[in-house]
C-alpha cells in the first residue's frame, strides 16, 4: 500500500508540473490537456481514497517546499471542505512566489462550489496576499462578483487592484471600464499594464494602447503580453510599424518582433520570417510564426530541418556555466528554410496581402476562431479566445488554461478527435467543429 501511495503522491506532483508547463506550450491540444488532467485527477483520487494515510503522505511531502507538492495538498484540502486541512495547506504557502502560484492553481482546479466560500473568506482578510487570492479565484473561474468588483479596484493594495483590473477585462464588465481610466497612469507598472490591457481589449482605448505600446518596447517581462494584444487591437498598419520598430532593436526585441509577426498574421512579413529561419537563435520562433499564418505544419519532413551544428540552447554540462535557463523553444521544430521558401513560392497566391490569418484562414471569421478553440493547440487557442473577446466585448474571455473537461463542456464539443483527425479537420478550414 505504501508503495502505491508513494506512486500517487509523486505522480500527482509530477502531473501538475507537466500540466503547468503544457498550458502555454506550442504542442499541446485541448485533447492532450484533458488527458493530462485525467492523469492528475487519477493520482489525486488515489490519495483521497486512501483517507488519512493519503493525506498524511501528501503533507509529509511538503518538506521539499516545492510547488507540485503544495498543489497536491492544497487541492486535497480544498476538495475536502475541512477547515483543519485548509489551515495546513494555506499555512504552508509562506512567502514563496512559486508556492503561492501553486495554491492559486489548486483553487482554479477545484470546483467552484468548493472554491467560492474560500474566495469570499480570503476577500475579507487584512493580509493583502489573501485578498489577491480571492480576486484571482473569481477571475480564473470566470465568475462575476457583481458590485464587489468596483470595490476591489479601490483596494489599498496595488496587487489586488491590478488583478481586479484584469478581471474587468476577462469578464467583459463594461460597466467598470471607466474605473480603469485613471489606473492607466498609475505609478505601479503592473497596475498600469492590467488596466491598459482590459481597456484595450474591451474598448480599444487610445490611452491604453499608448501604454501597451510603451510596455512592448520596454524589454520587461510584460512586453510580450502587451505586444500580443496590440497585434489584435491595432490597425494592421500600426501593428506593422510597431513590429518594424522592434525588429531594429536588441536581440530580445528582434525575437519579440518575430513572434508578433505570427500574431499579426499578415503575409507581407513572410519573406522576412523565412530569412529569420536561417538564424539559429530565431529560427524556431520564426517557423512558429510562419505556421501560425499559413497553417503549414513544420513538424514533419521535409519541412522540419535539423538542429544547427554546434548550437546549444538551455543549460549544458559545463559546471562553470551560470546560464541555467531552459530552452524556451524546446518544443518547436527546426524549420528547413529552403523547403519552406519553395512551398511559399508555390502557394503564396492563395493568401491576400493586408489580411490577417490564423492557421491559414482569416482571423475575422468567428466560426474559424471557435473551431480553433476546439481543435487548435494552446497558443493558437489563446489567440482565438482573445479575438472572440474583442469581437464581442461582453463575452467573457475563454480560459484556455482551465481544466480540460470544463473547457469541453463550455465549448459543447463532446468527444475530441484523434491527433490525425484533429489536424485534418483544421486543414479543412472554417467548417463545423462538432
Amino acid at each position: 500500500m505504501n508503495f502505491i501511495l508513494d506512486q500517487h503522491a509523486a505522480g500527482a506532483s509530477a502531473s501538475w508540473l507537466r500540466r503547468d508547463a503544457a498550458v502555454g506550450e506550442p504542442h499541446y491540444s485541448l485533447r492532450e490537456l484533458a488527458e493530462l488532467d485525467g492523469q492528475l485527477e487519477s493520482h489525486l483520487e488515489g490519495l483521497r481514497l486512501a483517507g488519512a494515510s493519503g493525506w498524511d503522505l501528501a503533507v509529509e511531502e511538503l518538506k521539499w517546499q516545492e510547488p507540485g507538492e503544495l498543489f497536491v495538498v492544497a487541492a486535497l484540502a480544498i476538495e475536502s471542505g475541512e477547515a483543519e486541512k485548509h489551515h495546513v495547506a494555506f499555512q504552508s504557502v509562506g512567502g514563496s512566489a512559486e508556492l503561492r502560484r501553486a495554491l492559486i492553481s489548486a483553487l482554479a482546479w477545484a470546483s467552484w462550489e468548493r472554491c467560492m466560500p474560500l474566495a469570499d473568506q480570503f476577500l475579507q482578510c487584512d493580509d493583502r496576499f489573501w485578498r489577491y487570492v480571492g480576486v484571482a479565484a473569481y477571475d480564473l473561474h470566470r465568475v462575476d462578483p457583481g458590485d464587489r468588483l468596483a470595490d476591489w479596484l479601490c483596494d489599498d493594495d496595488e496587487t489586488v487592484v491590478a488583478r481586479a483590473a484584469r478581471c474587468v477585462g476577462t469578464l467583459g464588465r463594461l460597466d467598470c471600464l471607466d474605473g480603469l481610466n485613471d489606473l492607466v497612469e498609475h505609478e505601479n507598472d503592473v497596475v498600469r499594464f492590467h488596466a491598459a490591457w482590459a481597456l484595450a481589449l474591451r474598448r480599444r482605448n487610445q490611452a491604453a494602447i499608448d501604454v501597451l505600446s510603451e510596455i512592448t518596447m520596454s524589454q520587461t517581462d510584460l512586453a510580450d503580453r502587451a505586444g500580443r494584444l496590440l497585434t489584435s487591437v491595432l490597425s494592421i498598419d500600426q501593428a506593422s510599424r510597431l513590429i518594424n520598430q522592434l525588429a531594429q532593436g536588441s536581440e530580445v526585441q528582434v525575437r519579440l518582433a518575430t513572434i508578433l509577426s505570427g500574431h499579426l498574421g499578415i503575409v507581407d512579413g513572410v519573406p522576412w520570417l523565412i530569412e529569420m529561419m536561417k538564424i539559429p537563435d530565431h529560427a524556431r520562433v520564426a517557423g512558429e510564426a510562419f505556421s501560425r499564418i499559413t497553417g503549414l505544419r513544420l513538424d514533419q519532413r521535409p519541412l522540419e530541418g535539423e538542429s544547427p551544428a554546434g548550437f546549444i540552447a538551455g543549460p549544458d554540462d559545463d559546471p562553470n556555466n551560470d546560464d541555467v535557463e531552459l530552452d524556451a523553444d524546446e518544443n518547436l521544430p527546426w524549420p528547413c528554410p529552403e523547403t519552406i521558401a519553395a512551398w511559399w513560392q508555390t502557394h503564396h497566391d492563395r493568401f491576400a496581402a493586408g489580411v490577417r490569418y490564423l492557421l491559414g484562414w482569416e482571423v475575422s471569421n468567428p466560426d474559424w476562431l471557435r473551431k480553433i478553440l476546439v481543435l487548435g493547440r494552446q497558443r493558437e487557442r489563446a489567440t482565438a479566445a482573445i479575438e472572440l473577446a474583442i469581437n464581442d466585448s461582453r463575452c467573457p474571455l475563454m480560459e484556455v488554461r482551465g481544466r480540460g473537461p470544463r473547457q469541453i463542456t463550455t465549448l459543447g464539443c463532446g468527444r475530441l478527435p484523434t491527433e490525425e483527425y484533429r489536424c485534418n479537420r483544421l486543414e479543412s478550414g472554417p467548417a463545423s467543429s462538432r
